[in-house]
């Protein structure tokens, strides 16, 4: 504790060993997991009231 009483000892960003990575465990036998996302599928009658975007030529900065 410091002299003002604040408690500033812990973790600091970044401190200590980074992960392994998911080959490395696999290969060491240890047990590792994947995250799954679930997936939405978008058919083109989702997109029906979107915007309709058009592009621009961008012109030369000394223009």
């Amino acid at each position: 504790m410091a002299k003002n009483g604040t408690h500033r000892g812990g973790r600091r960003i970044r401190a200590g060993d980074k992960p392994d990575a998911l080959a490395d465990k696999i290969a060491g036998g240890r047990a590792a997991g994947i995250m799954e996302f679930p997936m939405t599928e978008l058919d083109g009658a989702d997109l029906a009231d979107a915007a309709e975007l058009f592009g621009a030529d961008i012109p030369n900065p000394s223009e």
